[in-house]
């Protein structure tokens, strides 16, 4: 998303008398704790919200969001906003006339959303909020409700044990990630197959993202049935998403291909959360997802 994000407002100052308005900031100038104005649309509480994580990439796919009120912003198509009457809905399925969101709970007008396909990559940034896991990006001189990306850090927390796409699948050099290749080849062995291994937090972050952006009416079907998981695959971009450990002790660096295992969970905020997620060894050149 390229835009800047609302801050909550300082306490006033005693005996001021003054109605304050709420700052903002550049997304790209946002760091890790910096607090974010975050709102429940289920419950309309709105507060103050950490930042837990901060990513940016390079993309030639956005959206062009314009506001009646002359307000517009750029966003990812996987990017999710707050629909009255249809819920979070990615920019790419953004119509002209649908409400969003904004901080005193009045109601913002699509005028349109429109693919662009620019020749020239942009540099887009995305963050994680902890908490309520929204913020609001500014369109003009409106903020309008988002969904920040999904957080495999705290899904690794709230599931320990059973989500298992850092401690297995990524590589990182701190407790709770694949530490080295020979680990990776430790739980090759262990599985009795094939392991991959995400290059980094970031790459496993922006590929689950991905998937769970392209296919999020296949998530939606699936939450209304009664099946326990959700597989996932696709590829992200052109290029290896890592490596793959094999159980011979020998590596193979890992195609563009992936897979994402999603389990429900009763409570969670969206439903499920990510049991696991792996760069495997094949390199397509469509991108479809199942």
């Amino acid at each position: 998303m390229s835009s800047r994000l609302c801050l909550p407002p300082l306490p006033p100052c005693r005996g001021s008398g003054l109605i304050f308005t709420h700052s903002h900031k550049a997304i790209r100038d946002v760091r890790f704790g910096d607090l974010l104005l975050a709102t429940d649309p289920a419950t309309g509480r709105t507060q103050g919200e950490p930042v837990s994580r901060t990513f940016h990439h390079t993309t030639v796919d956005l959206v062009d969001v314009a506001l009646a009120d002359g307000g517009r912003l750029m966003s990812t198509p996987g990017h999710r906003f707050f629909v009255t009457g249809r819920g979070w809905t990615l920019a790419s399925d953004l119509h002209a006339g649908d409400s969003l969101r904004s901080p005193d709970g009045t109601l913002r007008t699509v005028s349109a959303a429109l693919d662009r396909n620019d020749s020239m990559p942009r540099t887009v940034y995305d963050l994680t909020v902890s908490g309520l896991h929204t913020f609001y990006a500014v369109a003009g001189s409106s903020p309008v409700l988002v969904h920040n990306c999904d957080d495999l850090v705290g899904d690794a927390a709230a599931f320990p044990g059973l989500a298992h796409a850092l401690d297995e699948h990524t590589a990182g050099t701190a407790v709770g990630f694949v530490t080295s290749r020979e680990r990776a080849t430790e739980i090759a062995i262990e599985k009795g197959g094939l392991n991959g291994v995400f290059t980094n937090l970031e790459t496993a972050q922006k590929v689950v993202d991905h998937a769970l952006a392209s296919k999020a009416g296949a998530i939606q079907k699936w939450l209304c049935g009664s099946q326990r998981e959700k597989e996932l695959t696709g590829t992200f971009g052109a290029d290896s998403l890592g490596y793959v450990a094999k159980t011979d002790r020998s590596f193979t660096d890992a195609g563009n291909a992936y897979k994402v295992v999603l389990k429900r969970a009763k409570g969670h905020k969206s439903g499920y959360y990510v049991f696991t997620a792996f760069p495997i060894q094949e390199v397509r050149n469509d991108a479809a997802d199942r």
